[in-house]
């Protein structure tokens, strides 16, 4: 049976609250911590590459550094694969903690990605 004008619920009564995008982001947070501490514990990487730098916004590299584990990581190896015409510059970075290898690397997002992936190619293989 199909409810009647009568019998609708209000908009009011079935939307669901808004939610700001930080507010999301500060919901969202510590699953994401949560989610990479059992993915780092469990699988064990080699090589774990964060496409996140500097370009993806504050916090989105912090997620790491949550874990006590991995709170002192020095990126000690970096290759600069582009600048734009502002110049941005996006890079990679790496370093090793326990047999990973972590690197963290702006968004590419409209740039050309050769070069990013020739980036972290060279920096996994100063580490092996």
């Amino acid at each position: 049976m199909i409810p009647g004008p009568s019998e609708k619920k209000s908009n009011a009564d079935t939307q669901l609250p808004i939610l700001s995008l930080n507010d999301l982001w500060d919901k969202q947070y510590w699953h994401f911590v949560d989610i990479m501490r059992v993915e780092l514990d469990v699988l064990s990487p080699r090589v774990v590459i964060l496409v996140t730098g500097a370009t993806a916004g504050e916090r989105c590299d912090s997620i790491l550094f949550e874990m006590e584990k991995y709170k002192d990581l020095k990126f000690e190896e970096s290759i600069q694969w582009y600048e734009d015409f502002r110049g941005k510059i996006c890079s990679s970075q790496a370093c090793e903690k326990d047999g990973t290898i972590f690197i963290r690397t702006d968004r590419p997002e409209y740039r050309p990605i050769a070069d990013q992936v020739e980036s972290i190619s060279e920096l996994i293989k100063r580490f092996q």
